[in-house]
């Protein structure tokens, strides 16, 4: 998972970017309207997916080794593991 928690830091880091960038715009309709967002936000999505792919993968190992996570719910079971 350190593969991941870095690429999720990467998508926080450009996410928090682009937040930084609307709150000094102020409008909506030009906020909406910068090519920042046009290009980072599918990039973003397509990396918070593969984050999420990744978890859930990892998520479903430790259950086939533990047979009692399948009654836990996934935020539960985060909490349990780490």
């Amino acid at each position: 998972m350190p593969v991941e928690a870095k690429k999720f830091q990467s998508i926080d880091k450009r996410w928090m970017s682009i937040m930084e960038k609307a709150a000094d715009t102020k409008k909506v309709i030009s906020c909406c309207s910068m090519d920042m967002l046009k290009s980072f936000l599918p990039e973003l999505d397509e990396g918070l997916e593969d984050c999420k792919r990744s978890l859930e993968e990892y998520l479903e190992i430790k259950r086939l080794i533990f047979s009692r996570f399948y009654f836990v719910a996934e935020s539960s079971l985060l909490i349990i593991l780490s």
